[in-house]
């Protein structure tokens, strides 16, 4: 069975590092407090908006570029809000390594799902035919985490959005025709280090989908969404239906979170839960092995 993981923030926090926007910007609030003004500027509008959005950081900063874009504000205004963009990025990657460097909690489902794959590709495991493929989007080293779990050993996934180690981190939002003038260069596409993905062929060709601590935001629905309509359509005759999607995620308050970020991109929750199998994994309820493993076999 082909197996796609991808994993987000939410995978890190179940490790046990304090990486999200929100911890992010708590912690950052006592120094950007020193220099809140009332001018409307990016800086501004992000640590008077950021905590109304969920503290989802770049939706804020798209808001605020959408925004704009409408203006067109002089090129003075839009230099200095490209400034600040490139602080908030700077500060956030300061951020994450230095929480990515805390210890990892063992009894964790992110450490026990990302064990029970490296033990596929062990001579001595009985699960050699199954075959997966990892994706992060978060910064933080997993080849790291699997060394932890296995010295030695050579994992290999694919970082959608860079990684700390490599210094190429990528931040900012997804492609939009609205956005105008220097705005346009917080777009994630016109990083410097941005390269095209394989994520999209390889959700295409897997039999199962396992998302962890993914939200399935507005941001990064771009990645998703066409396999999404095509899964949750049984009369598309060009997807291999049906899959199995596993979305393993905080509690019940994240996973309706997912099924609406889900149908705000167009999704119908009824049309992919009729037509696929879809679980869920709520890792507030505790760690239970058995249930992770009688899952994934």
């Amino acid at each position: 069975m082909k197996t796609v993981v991808v994993i987000g923030n939410g995978f890190d926090i179940d490790l046990g590092w304090r990486t999200s926007y929100k911890d992010f910007c708590v912690s950052q609030k006592k120094h950007w407090d020193m220099f809140r003004t009332d001018e409307d500027d990016l800086f501004q509008y992000v640590i008077n908006n950021v905590g109304e959005n969920w503290y989802d950081l770049e939706r804020t900063i798209y808001n605020y570029c959408l925004a704009k874009s409408k203006e067109i504000p002089s090129e003075e205004i839009m230099k200095k809000d490209l400034q600040d963009y490139k602080n908030f990025k700077n500060q956030l990657v300061d951020f994450v390594k230095k929480r990515s460097a805390e210890q990892v909690k063992k009894k964790s489902y992110a450490y026990h799902l990302l064990k029970f794959f490296i033990e596929q590709r062990l001579p001595q495991s009985r699960y050699d035919e199954m075959d997966s493929e990892w994706f992060s989007f978060n910064y933080t080293p997993l080849d790291k985490v699997a060394g932890q779990i296995y010295p030695n050993v050579v994992f290999n996934y694919t970082a959608i959005h860079g990684t700390l180690e490599n210094n190429n981190c990528i931040f900012g939002f997804h492609d939009d025709q609205q956005i105008k003038g220097l705005y346009r260069f917080m777009q994630k596409s016109l990083d410097d280090d941005y390269k095209p993905h394989v994520i999209y062929p390889a959700l295409n060709e897997a039999d199962r989908f396992i998302f962890f601590g993914l939200s399935m935001g507005y941001i990064d629905a771009v990645y998703f969404k066409d396999i999404f309509v095509q899964i949750s359509n049984p009369n598309n005759s060009t997807s291999r239906i049906p899959r199995e999607i596993i979305f393993i995620t905080r509690d019940n308050s994240s996973m309706r979170d997912i099924k609406m970020n889900l149908q705000d991109i167009g999704i119908s929750i009824q049309s992919l839960m009729t037509n696929n199998e879809v679980n869920f994994i709520l890792t507030s309820e505790g760690f239970e092995e058995n249930k992770l493993k009688n899952m994934l076999i």
